[in-house]
């Protein structure tokens, strides 16, 4: 046990960052015309994608709080929040409708969806009980 602990970082290789890529254009437009609920456990914001980048490794997105719903303790609105993914991160998964980086957040996007999750926490009188299957039930 004293010998000391190693990592390997993984590179994503350039066939699985131009796929990823790919996917990356096609979603960007349909994330940035619609709301998004972000899950951050146990915080839970509606947000609106305001910027995008991306590289060799992978891409963020700036996202700004439109509505708190459960909020991170001394959060401040006005704040710009960056999320992340690697291309070829564990248990990351994207589509037009979904980000699931397992582990670190998920966010869902559509009118509709934050409709519902809205609808939910106006009639709980505690909106951190809401289970997140429920929440996530209303984006296609």
């Amino acid at each position: 046990m004293d010998e000391p602990l190693r990592a390997t970082i993984v590179m994503p290789t350039a066939e699985q960052a131009a796929e990823k890529l790919a996917d990356l254009e096609t979603c960007l437009p349909y994330w940035k015309a619609n709301p998004g609920l972000l899950i951050v456990r146990p915080d839970r914001l509606i947000v609106t994608v305001v910027g995008s980048a991306h590289d060799h490794m992978g891409f963020t997105l700036r996202l700004a709080v439109q509505e708190i719903l459960s909020p991170p303790a001394g959060f401040d609105q006005k704040e710009i929040i960056e999320v992340g993914c690697v291309w070829n991160q564990p248990y990351m998964s994207f589509s037009r409708s979904r980000i699931t980086a397992s582990y670190c957040f998920y966010l869902h996007f559509g009118s509709e969806g934050v409709a519902r999750a809205r609808e939910l926490y106006k009639a709980s009188a505690d909106g951190s009980e809401i289970p997140l299957y429920l929440l996530t039930k209303g984006f296609k």
